[in-house]
Formats: structure tokens, C-alpha cells, sequence
């Protein structure tokens, strides 16, 4: 299917000559049609617009041969200057398929510019990572040619000026920047009668002159979109001149460079971040991955902690896939900033319901994460300080079909936060988290029909909370000490064949490690050796038709061992803890989890696409097959609208624990829910767009708790838990979004919704503990001058539920301590949660380098929020246990 294109680049099709004819193009983001001069605007109402793109631009149309076109003579003789406006059609090898123009200039100019563009030669634009057709608008300039600048001698003469043209700070070249030179005295005053010279550097930014006169020289050196660059040099006899210019840009905020298309979706629900646009979003520490708090459907977590609770379901049920390999945690503890470091993504995707078949094991939503290519053009990197933590990147070449990426992080919040909660009450303990990350990648690709990559990342936590007297019930003191650790490695090839079918194979295996300490008194210890394999294809069988499939095969080694109580779920959470019957527990296993999918994109009609899809699974542990029949619809109501639904049915396994035998229950089988949504899209203005999700997901055979005893091999022993929770969430979300533009980005996110659990069967409806009414977040970056961003985040959110105390407690003489009364289950709810986050960012940029100092202020007028219930020993009184208060963090990040 042809893509059509409509783009703004700075700096990437600039004018051959300053003087002479010029020309370059101009790039707006996908989707704005181009506008017809007025006397135009007639001729083309009612006719057909280009297609938008239905993928993302992974690469830009780069002119490799300009032709200059000749000044009409008529023209030149009358001196008179024009400019013509063309639509290019490029297609998928770069060459120039037809010409419109969109803007006429007469006098000869029409014909000149068109005869020269049909001669342009481009490397072809990439849509997913493929070759396709675009269309580009250009402008071709004609301008006077001043008298006294004169060509350049022939190739007869020696080269002695010669150099190369980059962006100051990036160090990147400007491809056919204009360089011109006229003659000067030593202190650069011109020279009325003296000789000039010019040239455009080529598609690596270089340039060479010949035949150039001794003398002082006044270079001027122009680009679209960077501040005109003006230097004295000097031309020695018999030697050679050679230069280096850096020239900056407008603006590195880069809002303007950002080429967006209409991505081809699968899922109804998809919000697809790119990363440029998110980075400086306040109260996410320039995290990008913690935006994904800030969307529509995400509830907010107590303290802010890591963790996704979408559409009132429980974290569990939302899993996060790096390239497709499932990630054991998205967040380090407290949720300050996640495992994988972001400047080392493309995409983030993030399903919050009503995602395809190709992702399994998840009831709840989806975070796809996606990592980018290794840069081949040079060495990059940069090192991060601020006061939480310092981060430190580095990648480049190896050789001309290789390339790489590695970058560390690690924090020292243990002395920061130590100091911002010793008087906050509610909090008597000592807090000492640390935590480390890494990423490395290498890449290699000789051609576009084959990449390979090998990836390894990992995280290590470590967090000991010593509560200095008791908090709730006189045995909560002591040492609360939590080990989080895991290491993945990832090796992929992607395979283009002919007519758009694609393979992608996977092979990944890992470790994780996790180990508990509760106040000395219980303790989990957990280890986990595993290996997936995945393959993904994509067979387009038709021209309506593309076919979708693949499967997993996952297996493991798990060694669970502890000495704690039974879980009493998630509703339930009253009881001291030495009420609790103490278990100890251990099981080594091994877990076979293999999968397949198939789903199709149908298109009857070009306003029409049907995804119908299904996903097998099979849980060897709870020796359990599950087929998930999944359908998804689009239909486009004209250029602006798009009417979407979805129904599916997903599985997920219970916590693993809970199937161990003496502490759990063997014969569980997996939970389900059962997803509907409703969903419609509209653009509203150039940079606006308006998204309404109405949802409804009933959720049944939940794991819960319960008292009941059974017989096993004439033995009785507790079920502990079984399949007979249910649970339903409905709701609506709304996202207005401002797309980048050149000076602003933002997003309105509302959700409203209603979260509900039966966890006693024939039981009334209760709240779910993430249930959260309303939730409102606003964004907002504002791109000033002189490279200053100012990045604004305020939330809104309804209390969370709780339990609330009746009548006190009772004394327990057996356990020696008290019971609680407590009233309905989660008939209480909290005080809302509002708070006001702001950032502001300053660049400096050198030659060779730049340097980024940033402010980010989490609780700008410092509200104590309430984050939960705390009571006394014997549950007479409670008290709220109140949030964080106003946290700055200062950083400093320099890159070269």
C-alpha cells in the first residue's frame, strides 16, 4: 500500500548555492496536507488527499543528488526573484515517480524548478524499518546572484580551501550547508572589489574550494533552521586550508524534528509514546517510562512506589516485554525511575486492554518496550548526575555493519531519603534502598533483508527499613529487608523476505533472584533459572489479507523456599501478624509454558479492518490448556474519525505460591477475564487529537483465600485458596492530546471507573483496593528561547479505599495480642490526592559537547497526601500515614 507523506526537516534538503538559485525542503509533521496558494485553493478543493502514513517514520528521505536549476533568462534580465512550491513523490528506491506543483511562481521559475527536481536523486525514506514511497514538500528558491561573488574556479585548479560543516554540540554533519567566502582585510572588513567564492558541502557535510586567491577571507556559512555562522580565515600561498565549523542550532529542543505517522494499529486501546517527546516531564526524573503512570486507565500507586494497577486490576496483571521477552519488574523499589534505562528505547506501547493475541499470561494490560539500533555514525554518550542517582551511557561504531551501546546506573538514594523522612509521622523507621542497573547492545546488520543483535541488561535492589518501635502491632519492629535481582540476555534476528514477510526470532535466558525478611520473623527466598524462545512472523497472503503468527516456548527452574503465613489477599489485610499460622514452605520445580498464536488483518474495504485472532497456552504446573479467542475492529468514518471495539478473553496464572502444596493449593487453575471496549478517534485540530475508550471487564475463577478443609489421599488438609473470586471494572477514559509541535506538547488524561470483588462467594460487591473514581493528570512542555524548557504535571485523584475500624479490637489471650472489628470491607475511602510538579531544563551547548542542567520538583506546594491507615495496638484509634513532602531533585547531564 503506497504511504503518502507530507514532512518538515531541518536542514536536510538546503539550497546548492546562497546567491544562486536555491532550494530546500520544508517538513511538517504527518498528516498536515500542504496548503494551495489562495489563487490555488479552488482547483483543489474536493480533490482526493494523499493517504496518511499508517506506519512510523524510522528514517527520512535524504537528497543525494541535487540538480541546480538554471535562473530563466527572462527573468534574470527583469531581476526578478521567485519561489515555486512542489509536491515530490518519492518512491521506494529514491527516485522522483511525479511532481506537483503546489504553488506557481511564473515567469519561467515553474518550469525550471520542475525539470531540475525530476533529476533529484534520493536515499529512500523508511516506514517500520522498510523501504517506502513518500511524498515531500519543497520549496525551490530563486534569488538574484550578487555581482561580486563569483564561482569557484574550475577543477583545473588546486584544492586549498577545504572542511567540514557540523551541528555544534552533536558534532553531527549538516549536509548541504552553503559556505561562502568573500574577501576581507585581516580585521574582516570586506573588500568592495574583492573575489568571492561558494559552495554546498556535501551529504557528510563536506566542502572544498580550489584556485582560492592568498588573503583573508570572511566566511559565512547558512543552514535551514541554524543561526548564520560568520568567521575569519586566512588563505596561505602553496598551502592548504583546512577548517571545521560548528554551527548552531535554532533550537536542540528538537520538538520540530520529530516525523510522526499514523501508526498501523492492532490494539484498541494502544498509546504509543516516542521518547523524545516525554523525557522532560516533571515528577518522572526525565524517566520516560514512568509516563506510562500518567495515561489514561493507570491508577495511581501509594507513594508514588512502581508498579502499574490498570483499570482497577491488581499490578500482577499487567506485564511489561523488552523486544518481546517478558521483563520480571519495570520498576526499582519506590518506583523513583525504572530498570531499563529510557535513552536506550524507540517506543514504548503501552495496552491498558484489548490487546492481539501476540501477547499472553495477562488479564489486565501490556507495556511493550522497544529497543533502538546503536548509532554507526561516531562515539556518543553523556554522564547524569543528580541527587538520586548517576547514570552513564556510551556507544558508536565497531565497524561499518556493527555497532554498540552499554550504560550503568546507580543510585544513592539510601542517604537522601534517610534525611527527607526522619520526621514524618507515620514513618519511625530508617530507610537505606540502593539499587544498580545496566544495559549493553551489540548490532549488526550488512544489509536491510537481515539484522542481528545480542542484548544483556539487568537490575539489582537492595532496601532495609530497621522501625525503631512498633508501628500498628508490637511485633512490627526490627529489620525489614527486601533483595531484588535479575539478569537477561537477548539474542535476535530479523529477517525481511520478499513482498513484506518478516521473521523475527528470539532466544533469551535469565535469572532472577528475590529474598524477603519481615521483622526477622518470616522470610521468602526465591530463585528462578529460565529460557524463552519466541518467533514471530508476518505472511501477507493478499492485498486484503496479511497473516500474523508465531509462539513461545518458556520453561524454568524455581526454588521456592519460606517461613511465613498464607497470603490473605489482597481485601483482606487486618489481622496483627502474629495471628497468623506460620508455614514453613519450600518446592523446587520445573515450569513448561509453551504458546502459539495466529491472527489476521482482514480488509474488505479500505475503510474497514477486522483483526480476529487466537492464542493457545498451556500451564504444565496446573496442567491446564486455554484457548483466548480474541477480536478486534476498525472502521474509518472519513480522514479524522476512527470508530474501534474489541472483545477477547485472557488467562493469567495465580501467584506461584499459592500453588505449593502446604501453603497453597495445587489444583488452582488459571484466572480469566473476559474484556469489552468501545472507542473513538477524531483529530480536532493540526496538533490535536481526541481518544474516548468506554470499557467494562468482568473477571472470574480469582485466586482468593479461604478456611475451607479438604480430603487428599485420606488425609484432611486446608485448600487454603481456590477459583471463587470474581471481580469487574468498568469505566471511561478520555485522552486529549497535543501532538509536538514547535513549541508545545501535552495531554489531558481522565479516567473514570469503578472497580468491584466478590472474594466470598454469594458475598455482596466491595470495593477493590485500587479502585480509584476519578483520576485527572494534566501535561504540558513548553519549548522557550535560548534553549530553556519548562515541563508542568498536575494530578488529581480520588482516595483509595480502606477498611475501616468498628469497634475497636478484641484481646486474643491465646496469641496474646488483640483482633481487629472492622466494618465493611473497603467501605471507607481516603482523602483525595492532588499535587503539582514542575521542571525546568537549561542547555548549554559547546562544539563538541553539551551540557543540561535540569530542576525537577515532585509536591510544588507541598501537600501532605494521605497514603494509608495506621492504628494502635489494640485498634481504638487510627490516624492517616501522610505522603512525602515537596522533593526537589537538581541534575546535571552533559553529552557529547
Amino acid at each position: 500500500m503506497r504511504v503518502s507523506l507530507v514532512i518538515l526537516s531541518a536542514g536536510a534538503l538546503v539550497a546548492a548555492a546562497l546567491y544562486a538559485p536555491r532550494a530546500w525542503a520544508e517538513v511538517k509533521p504527518a498528516g498536515v496536507q500542504p496548503k494551495a496558494a489562495p489563487e490555488e485553493q479552488k482547483k483543489t478543493d474536493g480533490a482526493p488527499q494523499p493517504e496518511k502514513p499508517e506506519g512510523k517514520i524510522t528514517k527520512q528521505p535524504v537528497l543525494r543528488q541535487f540538480i541546480e536549476a538554471p535562473y530563466p533568462p527572462a527573468a534574470l534580465d527583469a531581476g526578478t526573484e521567485g519561489q515555486v512550491q512542489l509536491e515530490i513523490e518519492v518512491d521506494e528506491k529514491g527516485a522522483v515517480k511525479s511532481i506537483t506543483v503546489l504553488r506557481h511562481a511564473g515567469h519561467g521559475f515553474d518550469e525550471a524548478a520542475t525539470e531540475a527536481a525530476k533529476k533529484f536523486q534520493f536515499d529512500p525514506a523508511e516506514i517500520d524499518g522498510k523501504p517506502a514511497p513518500v511524498k515531500i514538500v519543497y520549496r525551490y528558491k530563486f534569488t538574484l546572484e550578487k555581482q561580486a561573488l563569483k564561482k569557484a574556479p574550475g577543477p583545473g585548479g588546486p584544492v586549498n580551501f577545504s572542511g567540514i560543516v557540523k551541528e555544534k554540540g552533536t558534532r553531527m554533519p549538516l549536509p548541504l550547508a552553503s559556505v561562502s567566502l568573500a574577501a576581507a582585510d585581516e580585521k574582516g572588513k570586506p573588500l568592495p572589489k574583492g573575489p568571492g567564492f561558494e559552495v554546498s558541502a556535501d551529504d557528510q557535510g563536506r566542502f572544498e574550494l580550489r584556485g582560492v586567491p592568498p588573503g583573508h577571507y570572511q566566511v559565512t556559512v547558512m543552514a535551514a533552521d541554524f543561526y548564520k555562522f560568520e568567521t575569519i580565515d586566512e588563505v596561505t600561498e602553496g598551502k592548504l586550508t583546512e577548517v571545521t565549523y560548528y554551527v548552531q542550532r535554532l533550537s536542540y529542543n528538537r520538538f520540530e524534528t520529530v516525523v510522526r505517522g499514523k501508526k498501523e494499529k492492532k490494539e484498541v486501546a494502544k498509546r504509543t509514546l516516542e521518547l523524545d517527546e516525554i523525557k522532560k516531564i516533571p515528577g518522572t526524573g526525565g524517566d520516560a517510562i514512568r509516563v506510562v503512570q500518567n495515561l489514561p486507565g493507570v491508577a495511581r500507586t501509594p507513594l508514588n512506589t512502581g508498579g502499574l494497577i490498570v483499570r482497577g486490576s491488581s499490578w500482577k496483571d499487567t506485564l511489561v516485554f523488552m523486544d518481546g521477552v517478558l521483563m520480571p519488574t519495570l520498576f526499582h523499589f519506590l518506583g523513583l525511575t525504572s530498570v531499563y534505562n529510557s535513552d536506550l528505547l524507540e517506543t514504548l506501547e503501552f495496552m491498558p486492554g484489548g490487546f492481539s493475541a501476540r501477547y499472553g499470561d495477562a488479564t489486565a494490560g501490556a507495556v511493550e518496550l522497544k529497543s533502538r539500533k546503536p548509532k554507526r555514525d561516531r562515539y556518543h554518550g553523556y554522564l547524569d548526575v543528580n541527587l538520586f542517582e548517576t547514570s552513564a551511557m556510551v556507544e558508536g561504531p565497531i565497524t561499518e555493519n556493527s555497532s554498540f551501546y552499554a550504560a550503568v546506573r546507580r543510585s544513592y538514594i539510601d542517604f537522601v531519603l534517610q534525611k527527607a523522612v526522619e520526621n514524618i509521622e507515620g514513618f519511625d523507621m530508617t530507610v537505606a534502598p540502593w539499587y544498580y542497573d545496566y544495559q549493553a547492545k551489540y548490532f549488526y546488520s550488512k544489509s536491510r533483508s537481515d539484522e542481528y543483535s545480542v542484548q544483556a541488561y539487568g537490575s539489582d535492589d537492595q532496601m532495609r527499613m530497621v522501625f525503631d518501635k512498633p508501628v500498628q502491632d508490637a511485633n512490627i519492629r526490627g529489620q525489614f529487608a527486601l533483595v531484588s535481582e535479575f539478569h537477561r540476555l537477548t539474542g535476535t534476528w530479523l529477517h525481511r523476505g520478499k513482498e513484506g514477510t518478516s521473521s523475527t526470532f528470539a532466544i533469551s535466558p535469565g535469572f532472577t533472584y528475590f529474598k524477603m525478611n519481615i521483622f526477622e520473623k518470616f522470610n521468602i527466598n526465591t530463585y528462578i533459572t529460565d529460557l524463552l524462545v519466541r518467533e514471530d512472523l508476518s505472511t501477507p497472503l493478499t492485498e486484503h489479507l496479511t497473516l500474523n503468527w508465531g509462539g513461545q516456548v518458556y520453561t524454568g527452574y524455581y526454588d521456592f523456599k519460606g517461613h511465613t503465613p498464607r497470603d490473605p489477599g489482597e481485601q483482606n489485610q487486618t489481622r496483627p501478624f502474629q495471628n497468623y499460622q506460620i508455614f514453613d514452605w519450600g518446592e523446587s520445580a520445573r515450569v513448561f509454558t509453551p504458546a502459539g498464536y495466529v491472527e489476521g488483518e482482514v480488509r474488505p474495504h479500505k475503510r474497514f479492518k477486522i483483526i480476529p485472532g487466537l492464542r493457545i497456552s498451556y500451564y504444565d504446573w496446573l496442567n491446564q490448556l486455554m484457548a483466548d479467542p480474541r477480536l478486534a475492529v476498525w472502521f474509518k468514518v472519513d480522514e479524522e474519525t476512527n470508530l474501534k471495539g474489541q472483545v477477547g478473553l485472557y488467562h493469567t496464572y495465580p501467584m506461584l505460591w499459592y500453588t505449593i502444596r502446604g501453603l497453597g493449593n495445587p489444583r488452582l487453575r488459571a484466572e480469566a477475564a473476559m474484556q469489552y471496549n468501545l472507542g473513538i478517534e477524531r483529530k480536532l485540530l493540526e496538533y490535536v487529537t481526541a481518544d474516548l475508550q468506554v470499557f467494562y471487564k468482568d473477571m472470574f475463577n480469582l485466586a482468593i483465600r479461604t478456611d475451607e478443609i479438604v480430603m487428599r489421599d485420606g488425609t484432611p488438609e486446608p485448600l487454603a485458596y481456590n477459583n471463587e473470586g470474581v471481580g469487574r471494572a468498568y469505566g471511561a477514559e478520555l485522552l486529549l492530546k497535543h501532538e509536538m509541535s514547535k513549541y508545545f506538547f501535552g495531554w489531558l488524561a481522565y479516567t473514570i471507573g469503578r472497580s468491584e470483588r466478590k472474594d466470598v462467594p454469594g458475598g455482596d460487591w466491595a470495593l477493590n483496593m485500587y479502585d480509584q473514581t476519578h483520576i485527572l493528570t494534566l501535561v504540558g512542555v513548553f519549548r522557550l528561547p535560548a534553549n530553556w524548557d519548562l515541563g508542568l504535571r498536575f494530578r488529581y485523584v480520588s482516595g483509595n479505599p480502606y477498611t475501616p475500624m468498628d469497634r475497636g479490637g478484641y484481646y486474643d489471650s491465646d496469641f496474646g495480642n488483640y483482633w481487629a472489628i472492622t466494618g465493611p470491607i473497603n467501605s471507607g475511602r481516603m482523602p483525595d490526592f492532588h499535587q503539582l510538579d514542575i521542571r525546568v531544563d537549561k542547555k548549554f551547548v559547546f562544539d563538541r559537547w553539551m551540557l543540561d542542567v535540569y530542576l525537577d520538583v515532585m509536591n510544588v506546594y507541598n501537600v501532605r497526601s494521605i497514603e494509608g491507615v495506621q492504628s494502635n495496638y489494640d485498634f481504638t484509634k487510627e490516624n492517616w500515614v501522610e505522603g512525602l513532602p515537596i522533593l526537589p531533585t537538581i541534575g546535571i547531564k552533559a553529552e557529547f
